[in-house]
């Protein structure tokens, strides 16, 4: 009886599942390859590490008040290299609202309450920065001066000035340097004379005038290092210039939208252009300290569960798309806003921070910009509204927006 013996494998020849295995892993190899292309951060978008970064912050720049071709200008950046969001708002139409939410990442709405050790002076601190604070708020620097190593309060521009020198140059050394330069002067409301929009428009194209001066002027106090500049400009409010003439303190639009530009001087790291999408003033400090690179993962994933700041970083460079917004939420006195790109939502609120649904008003802004049709006058609210409302009162629910202190008695 024959047999036949089974043949035998050669050793150097690989089986086909063994070879689909290698097939699936390098395939597998090579999307990690991709992922890791795709979302790095490549050098040429990094910031120099030992950059000195100047934050102009302003009351009453309406974002209609310069181009951008003369905010280049007066900060002494090249116009062709600025990065710039023109869907900015502030985050009240309260410039000291404004100032904290900046500095603490979120919607500050009590004002007894300073921005915490997570906020962006203390992170910039800890890494090595020395943080400087002129003003001319005594409101302003009454609650945040403790949190810089040097802080100036300066009653007028002459005084502002000399401040901004003294501090610069005795700053020069050693490490980067932050300076936040808090103008209010130009926030002060026109309508006490007139409400009449030609004599307020004419008496606010003066009040910028001297404004850009002021600026220019700063701008060639702060000069750069050897290690650059990173200049931001953003407005602390707008300004009713007689739009709402029987409503000058309801946060319509002309209060609250406002320019928000970024530059570098002697420097290179920073993506320019245009960005879409709705940005508010919570969002500069995440993103100021990404572009630093000074926040952990971990840090960055906290910092998103409890407040409102978003970090731009990913979608001014690119990195990320869709708005980083949906919607915002925003301030004014005795009332709180939800504003979307088509919508805005007004509420009226008591103290301490209670929203009245009696009182809101809606606003499409695609049919009208100017915000003077409520749409919640002649009927409920409908799926929009409610949207919105919930979502907003929802978020003042939550146990992290209100420290339960006796001081939040007020809007």
């Amino acid at each position: 009886m024959n047999t036949t013996s089974p043949p035998i494998e050669d050793p150097l020849r690989w089986s086909r599942r063994n070879l689909r295995l290698i097939a699936l892993l390098c395939t597998f190899l090579m999307l990690l390859m991709w992922l890791r292309l795709e979302t790095r951060r490549p050098d040429s978008g990094r910031l120099p590490s030992n950059i000195d970064v100047v934050v102009f912050h302003i009351a009453g720049l309406r974002a209609d008040a310069l181009s951008t071709k003369d905010l280049a200008s007066s900060l002494g950046l090249d116009r062709d290299q600025l990065l710039f969001w023109p869907q900015a708002f502030a985050q009240s139409s309260v410039a000291l609202h404004s100032s904290l939410s900046m500095l603490q990442g979120d919607l500050a709405l009590d004002l007894d309450r300073s921005p915490g050790p997570e906020s962006l002076v203390p992170r910039l601190r800890d890494a090595g920065y020395q943080t400087l604070l002129v003003t001319d708020s005594s409101a302003l620097h009454k609650r945040t001066a403790a949190l810089f190593d040097q802080a100036a309060l300066s009653p007028d521009t002459k005084n502002l000035l000399e401040n901004v020198e003294r501090l610069w140059a005795e700053s020069s050394q050693p490490g980067p340097r932050f300076l936040m330069l808090d103008l209010n002067v130009s926030g002060q409301p026109l309508h006490a004379r007139t409400t009449e929009a030609v004599a307020l428009r004419h008496a606010y194209a003066e009040r910028i005038e001297d404004l850009s001066g002021v600026l220019a002027q700063l701008a060639q106090l702060t000069a750069p290092n050897n290690a650059g500049q990173l200049t931001v400009l953003l407005g602390a409010s707008g300004l009713e210039l007689g739009e709402h003439p029987q409503q000058t303190e309801t946060p319509f639009d002309p209060h609250l939208h406002v320019p928000f530009v970024m530059g570098l001087r002697q420097a290179t790291g920073l993506p320019i252009g245009r960005q879409p999408g709705l940005v508010q003033s919570a969002d500069l400090a995440p993103t100021l300290l990404d572009l630093l690179d000074l926040r952990t993962q971990q840090q960055r994933t906290r910092d998103q569960a409890q407040r409102l700041g978003r970090s731009l970083e990913a979608s001014c460079h690119g990195w990320s798309e869709g708005p980083v917004h949906q919607v915002l939420y925003l301030a004014g006195p005795n009332h709180l806003v939800a504003r979307t790109p088509d919508w805005k939502l007004i509420s009226a609120v008591t103290p301490p921070w209670q929203m009245e649904r009696s009182s809101a008003h809606l606003y499409s802004l695609a049919e009208d910009p100017q915000e003077h049709s409520n749409l919640l006058s002649t009927g409920p609210m409908g799926p929009v509204a409610e949207k919105l409302y919930s979502g907003l009162n929802g978020w003042l629910s939550s146990p992290t927006v209100l420290a339960k202190g006796s001081q939040e008695s007020r809007p």
